[in-house]
């Protein structure tokens, strides 16, 4: 009886084992995964935001593309004129996209180059040739303006007098100011414009200046290899320049009144020298540089009617009455030094780049912290960088330059507002 029972189970479960096998196999179609079938996907098949044409104004004009209702993404990567960035600059840019499928269940091919359309960036002005301004001047109702246009290495030296641009002479070679050294090349006085630096001989430079375009030699010594000038003052009828010059392989520094040369004290082993800056206040004669031993074994310092004194690292130097100003840096924070009193502007890193004096209030322009400002009187104001910084009456000029989306142009700011300075050719 036992084993007619355990046979009756096997037959059972044999019988189940059938049961789900066939069952299997009527299902097989409908357990088994099928791929739908792929479509190749057209521009038609997306909706596309973003094109159009823009004005500069810095910030990225990026396209977006989705599917549209009920169609599968897949991976979509666009294209800016085939690079991977959307563009901020002025031009005219050729968006296409790149779609993937998303592995089994997209119903897409992969298919790349679909053709989206176009982004058109204008500039935010008309100018269209880069230029540079560097120094600004106030004389009077007149606003002068002192830069270079074109592109480097031709760029050529200008000054906007009034937003009208005048080229310099052709000869004439200036050395701007750089960032960690202000030069008082130029000098308005009445109606007379006076521009400082040098003229080519050969493989060398020849000190001068210019009074209204027209070049004055200056007087150096027979055996001069090369000079040059880098800042100049004028008081009435007498024009001061400062400069140095080359013997053999020393540099000597020195300053001229009236193309008559005048000496700078300096330690008789020193084979380095240079001026950035001259003032002059009623018979006193200031002017701020430094001397030096080797390249490594370099001082700052400024001369008084020709005696030396050394001074902490000076980025530009200034006199007001029986005041002297320098702004340097001290432990890389931006300060002002008066008389040799040492006061800092900021406690991050920062520098100064020019300093001007209206009355009582003392004006410096630099960068804190890398946003451009200045300081009246040690507060900030923010937003304001730029190269050089006048101030005439209430009134505060700042030289500096603005981009338009196509080309840095040059443009100075009053009380925070841009006047852009045109370049035509």
């Amino acid at each position: 009886m036992k084993n007619k029972i355990i046979q009756f189970g096997i037959i059972v479960i044999l019988a189940i084992i059938g049961f789900v096998f066939t069952a299997c196999d009527n299902n097989e179609e409908d357990d088994y995964y099928t791929e739908p079938e792929r479509k190749t996907p057209t521009v038609d098949d997306f909706n596309i935001s973003g094109l159009g044409t823009f004005t500069y104004d810095s910030t990225e004009k990026k396209v977006t593309i989705t599917a549209k209702e009920g169609k599968s993404k897949g991976y979509i990567t666009v294209k800016y004129n085939g690079g991977n960035y959307a563009p901020t600059k002025a031009g005219t840019y050729t968006v296409t996209f790149n779609v993937g499928y998303a592995g089994y269940g997209s119903g897409w091919n992969s298919v790349e180059n679909l053709q989206a359309g176009t982004i058109i960036i204008n500039p935010n002005n008309s100018i269209t040739i880069g230029s540079e301004a560097n120094t600004i001047v106030v004389s009077g109702s007149d606003i002068y303006v002192f830069g270079s246009y074109g592109d480097y290495p031709n760029k050529i030296p200008c000054y906007w007098k009034n937003g009208e641009r005048i080229n310099m002479p052709e000869d004439c070679n200036v050395f701007f100011s750089t960032r960690h050294t202000r030069f008082n090349a130029f000098a308005v006085s009445g109606d007379d414009v006076y521009i400082t630096g040098y003229y080519d001989i050969g493989n060398n430079s020849k000190a001068c200046y210019w009074k209204n375009g027209e070049k004055v030699e200056l007087t150096l010594p027979d055996d001069v290899i090369t000079s040059s000038t880098f800042s100049i003052a004028v008081v009435g009828t007498d024009v001061y320049v400062s400069g140095q010059y080359k013997i053999g392989s020393k540099w000597t520094s020195c300053y001229w009144k009236n193309e008559e040369r005048l000496p700078l004290s300096l330690p008789a082993n020193a084979i380095l020298s240079n001026t950035n800056t001259i003032a002059v206040v009623g018979s006193d004669v200031y002017v701020a540089g430094g001397y030096g031993f080797s390249i490594r074994d370099y001082y700052n310092c400024y001369w008084k009617n020709g005696v030396r004194t050394e001074i902490a690292a000076s980025f530009a130097f200034t006199v007001s009455g029986t005041d002297w100003y320098s702004a340097g840096i001290d432990n890389y924070n931006a300060c002002l030094v008066k008389n040799g009193v040492i006061t800092k502007l900021s406690t991050k890193n920062s520098e100064p780049l020019a300093i001007a004096i209206e009355g009582s209030d003392i004006y410096v322009l630099g960068i804190d912290d890398g946003v451009g400002c200045y300081w009246k009187n040690g507060v900030k104001t923010i937003g304001v960088g730029g190269n050089d910084i006048t101030v005439a009456g209430t009134d505060v000029y700042i030289a500096t330059s603005g981009y338009n989306g196509l080309v840095n142009y040059a443009c100075y700011l009053k009380n925070g507002e841009i006047i852009a300075l045109e370049v035509t050719q």
